[in-house]
């Protein structure tokens, strides 16, 4: 539900389908139309993002999704410090793709190769 100054959008679901839109008096009001691109579906439009295909996905994976992800990893990469008995909070620098202040988490980060293997 999210309540606004001109009415209240409402959807019944766990995905947002079956918008039901009400004015400040409660009367239902219609869905105003929205012009979007359909996705194939997000295999697809993987798949043809990866290939060239289709000049970027949907998803807005390098200004939401990564970063989304990244700080979601971050709370996993502090469980993991906290189960080895650091405790200790992890600072990150997000350009380097380190933890400035646990270098011990970085193998969780980044897979350490052995000798004469690369990444």
């Amino acid at each position: 539900m999210i309540v606004a100054e001109n009415g209240v959008l409402y959807s019944p679901g766990d995905y947002g389908e079956g918008l039901i839109l009400f004015d400040n008096n409660g009367k239902q009001m219609p869905i105003p139309p929205v012009e979007f691109e359909e996705s194939p579906g997000h295999f697809v439009e993987f798949h043809q993002s990866i290939t060239g295909e289709r000049k970027r996905a949907t998803s807005n994976f390098e200004n939401y999704a990564g970063p989304l992800t990244e700080t979601i990893l971050l709370g996993n990469l502090a469980v993991w410090a906290a189960a080895e008995g650091e405790g200790k909070k992890i600072e990150w620098d997000a350009a380097k793709l380190e933890a400035t202040n646990a270098p011990e988490v970085m193998h969780v980060v980044h897979r350490e190769y052995r000798e004469g293997w690369t990444a």
